[in-house]
């Protein structure tokens, strides 16, 4: 058996992960109606059931399951996760279910209760860093809990996002990251050839990982590496735009990643540059930070914000800070940071 049939193969048995614990309904859970009959009324109660604690567990495996059931049917063959990443998954999230159970047997356990909050948060922080590791064009290792851990000053400690965006601040350039970032792109350019384009690096230093919730192009698009879709804390992120062959358009575009602020709310960071056609305009750079998907619903009034700025731009908001400048010329640098105090 092949590949291509054992992956979505998987997501059969995904519902069988699902309906674990339910044998009574061996005869009903046979064809696919039944086993997504089955999972929808057995998590539902089991959810009910759950106290609080219990409760973010379940919700995390429903999540897991269905977001790796769909993975594993992707039209296009190369998006699916290899067996071995399944398999991982599998693994953790049986484990984080076996957590949650003890919790409905003996709710009141304080000691479970820390165990299972714990167990949570490392399963978590492993699978986010192993998906910005195989990020192509993000530079540097993830400043997390893990990389802290390794750290003299943090060994046995507790450790907070300040920690995190603090050492994310101090290893902006460790192991020539930075410039690692800057030839990637320079090598994009490369590729692409002449025409105006825009060379742009995005470092984040928030102490969490960000998350690209949308992007829009007024002028020119996204060369042959994507915006990457996770910026974990510490990473240089690397991408070129590029003007439309065959018209005099230029490159104007912008990104929105999201990420919390000090006080805990989601908020959308946006950079955004244009780097237009014409010798008698000047490059602009703009970024900000607003409510969620504020952004993505005014983009005439950003458009028009953009097409009045300056070659750098900077904003604060609820613990966040927010910095973006562009150089000159028809193909210049654009530099980003996002950060935390």
């Amino acid at each position: 058996m092949d590949h291509a049939t054992v992956v979505p193969s998987l997501a059969y048995h995904l519902l069988d992960q699902m309906t674990n614990g339910f044998s009574e309904d061996r005869e009903l859970g046979r064809g696919t109606y039944g086993k997504v009959y089955l999972v929808h009324r057995n998590w539902r109660n089991r959810l009910q059931a759950a106290s609080v604690n219990a409760l973010e567990s379940y919700c995390i495996q429903v999540k897991r399951c269905i977001e790796m059931a769909l993975s594993c049917v992707e039209v296009d063959r190369h998006k699916r996760p290899t067996i071995g990443n399944i398999l991982n998954e599998l693994n953790e999230t049986e484990t984080a279910s076996q957590f949650a159970d003890a919790l409905l047997k003996d709710p009141e356990s304080t000691t479970n209760q820390e165990s299972q909050q714990t167990h949570i948060t490392e399963v978590e922080e492993k699978r986010e860093r192993e998906q910005v590791r195989e990020t192509e064009n993000c530079f540097g290792e993830v400043v997390d809990n893990y990389r802290l851990d390794k750290m003299a000053r943090y060994m046995g400690k507790h450790k907070a996002r300040e920690d995190r965006a603090r050492e994310a601040w101090n290893l902006v350039d460790e192991h020539d990251k930075d410039n690692k970032a800057s030839k990637y792109v320079k090598g994009l350019k490369s590729l692409y050839g002449n025409g105006q384009s825009t060379l742009c690096r995005l470092y984040n230093e928030t102490g969490d990982t960000i998350h690209q919730v949308a992007n829009h192009d007024w002028a020119g698009h996204i060369g042959s590496a994507p915006y990457p879709a996770t910026i974990g804390n510490g990473q240089w992120a690397a991408f070129h735009h590029v003007h439309r062959a065959g018209e005099s358009s230029g490159s104007v575009a912008a990104v929105v990643y999201r990420g919390e602020n000090k006080h805990g709310q989601d908020k959308d960071y946006i950079v955004a540059w244009s780097t237009p056609c014409s010798f008698w305009h000047r490059n602009k750079a703009f970024c900000g930070i607003s409510d969620v998907d504020w952004f993505q619903n005014n983009l005439e009034k950003i458009l028009y914000i953009i097409s009045d700025a300056d070659y750098s731009s900077s904003d604060k908001s609820g613990g966040c800070e927010i910095e973006a400048k562009i150089g000159r010329g028809h193909s210049p640098k654009f530099n980003a940071r996002i950060s935390y105090r």
